[in-house]
This record gives C-alpha cells, sequence and structure tokens, in this order.
C-alpha cells in the first residue's frame, strides 16, 4: 500500500509518503498562512519526483484534521480531494493531535500524554492520550480543564504542544510537579499522520469525518493553577514549604 500523508495544522507544514509502514520520503517547511496552498503544493511535486512516485500509484492520502490552522486544514483537504476524485482513490482523516500522541506514547514510558493547543482568546484546548494493550492508543474526551473527564490526567500525564512560543510560559505555570513537561514545540508531522491511518487501516478503524476540527469555542480554560487536582503538589517553579 503506497500511502500519502499531508499535516497542515500546526506552525509546521509536512508531506510524506509510506509503503505501509515503512517511511519512503519526507519534507516539512516554516507554514507562511498567504502561501499554504503553494507550498503545499510544491512540496508534494518535489516529493514525489524524490521518490519517483506518479500520483496514480497512490493508493490512500491521508490528511491530519487537527485542531489547529483552521486555514492550513482546509488546504490540506481540498489538495487531498483534489488528487482522489479523478480516480475515485480513498481519503482517510484522523486527527493531528491523536497522531503526535501516539508516535510519543510508542516511543516514551509514560502511559498518557495531554495534547495541548492554542484555541486563542486566552483559552485552550486538551485531550488526554492513553497506551492501550496490543499497541493501541485510545483518547479520553477533550475536557475543560477547570472540569476535567479524569483529573489524575493533569497529575501524571506528559504534557506535549505544538505552540510552545505561545502557550509555554503558561503551562511552566500550570504544570503540577509530577507532570513530565516537554519543552520546545512538538508538531504533528505527515509521517505521524501516515503511519498512524496505516495503523488505523490495519485495524479496520474508519476514517474520521472529513472535516477540520475546529474548535469556533474554546474547549480549554486553564484554572488558576492546574496543580490544584494533584494532591499534595504545587505548581512548578513555586517554593517548597
Amino acid at each position: 500500500m503506497l500511502l500519502l500523508a499531508l499535516e497542515q495544522s500546526s506552525p509546521q507544514g509536512s508531506v510524506a509518503l509510506l509503503e505501509a509502514a515503512r517511511l519512503l520520503g519526507q519534507l516539512s517547511w516554516p507554514d507562511e498562512r498567504r502561501q499554504q496552498s503553494r507550498q503545499l503544493l510544491n512540496h508534494l511535486r518535489l516529493l514525489l519526483e524524490q521518490t519517483a512516485v506518479a500520483v496514480a500509484q497512490i493508493d490512500v492520502i491521508a490528511v491530519g484534521l487537527g485542531p489547529g490552522s483552521y486555514s492550513g486544514l482546509r488546504v490540506a483537504l481540498a489538495v487531498a480531494q483534489g488528487l482522489a476524485l479523478p480516480d475515485g482513490r480513498r481519503i482517510y482523516g484522523l486527527s493531528s493531535a491523536w497522531a503526535l500522541a501516539e508516535d510519543f506514547l510508542m516511543a516514551e514510558p509514560e502511559a498518557s500524554a495531554m495534547i495541548i493547543g492554542d484555541a486563542r482568546r486566552q483559552h485552550l484546548w486538551a485531550r488526554v492520550f492513553k497506551r492501550l494493550p496490543g499497541r493501541r492508543v485510545g483518547a479520553l474526551k477533550p475536557w475543560l480543564l477547570p472540569r476535567p473527564e479524569d483529573p489524575t490526567a493533569l497529575c501524571t500525564a506528559a504534557w506535549l504542544t505544538p505552540y510552545w512560543a505561545r502557550i509555554g510560559a503558561l503551562l511552566r505555570a500550570q504544570a503540577a510537579e509530577s507532570v513530565r513537561l516537554l519543552e520546545g514545540a512538538r508538531v504533528p508531522t505527515a509521517a505521524m499522520v501516515g503511519l498512524s491511518a496505516w495503523r488505523r487501516l490495519q485495524s479496520g478503524l474508519p476514517s474520521e469525518t472529513l472535516a477540520p476540527i475546529y474548535l469556533h469555542s474554546a474547549v480549554a480554560k486553564p484554572p488558576a493553577s492546574a496543580a490544584a487536582f494533584c494532591p499534595g503538589s504545587q505548581p512548578r517553579g513555586s517554593a517548597t514549604k
């Protein structure tokens, strides 16, 4: 199976080509909102040239659905649909945050990871992903940080964000001492999206709805301190009594 993956949810866009679970090539670039279509198409053309693969040979197109840059997600979906339409090629969509969390949990010792994003207007979105038996990953529903579905996730999950430049300082203030806070931007890539899509296809899981995951209203609002949910813990950097 030849799988083309497109990812434009974060400040870094990327395209990748996989043969089953084997990465054949990937190109990435800093996202520029006014050039998103041109950047994606130019890098896609270059990737196909470098791998000597024609569009007609591609079996599935995987696309990251966000949450993230709404314009970037729309461009990626439009390109995927344009490539798929002539031959009725399959498009497989999945959350970019899921792909990022799965990549992390398959390589790190933590049992859970929380992906946190910038929903603008001084709000955040967040979702917790957990490692399941059989090298699988499951997700809790997005929740409001003041009233999370699973409060202990705030205390035990590793925290990752693609938007460190914008919200890193806030996360430092919010993270309890028990949290592993990964500093610096951790962005989902097309290779992550493609590999996650391939795993899900092998498991018979359907594509998510082919539409950007759009957080028109905030799904997570930071409390005074996330550490308040962690008994006996304090915010990172606070004085120890």
